[in-house]
């Protein structure tokens, strides 16, 4: 006997820690843009994340820089959020980098010489007296897409 298809929503539905899985999650997102709302333009958008840890915002930051930069307007941000009736003892800043795309194994970048740099090297070649070094130019520009 066929149970028939299920969508994966319903799935998820169905199961008590997905849902409280993705209840936390929401809480996140909405904790991450009001901490978002408080920062300046700048900060706001190196901002990854924000979390809740037993009274300790956790925030975390695209790179090392910016990490730097938010821990200097931590105070600040504690006294807004405070008085937007979000009481932390404190604040902690970490970095959460991006992962970077893989490129496939097997693949080698490309390296060569542009049109545009090998006529450059044939120009200086013709102007060079010496002809062991005008050669090796030559040579080198002949390697140009």
């Amino acid at each position: 006997m066929s149970r028939g298809a299920y969508s994966l929503g319903e799935l998820l539905k169905q199961s008590d820690s997905t849902t409280a899985l993705l209840s936390r999650a929401r809480e996140q997102c909405i904790l991450r843009d009001r901490v978002a709302a408080e920062l300046e333009p700048d900060l706001r958008t190196h901002l990854i994340a924000a979390l809740d840890k037993e009274q300790v915002l956790v925030l975390y930051v695209d790179s090392p820089a910016w990490a730097s930069r938010m821990r200097f307007v931590t105070r600040i941000l504690r006294a807004k959020l405070t008085k937007a009736g979000m009481c932390f003892d404190k604040i902690k800043v970490r970095v959460q980098l991006q992962s970077l795309p893989q490129q496939a194994p097997n693949k080698t970048p490309k390296r060569g010489l542009s049109n545009a740099n090998a006529a450059v090297i044939r120009q200086l070649a013709d102007c060079i007296d010496d002809q062991s070094l005008g050669g090796a130019l030559r040579r080198l520009a002949s390697h140009g897409q």
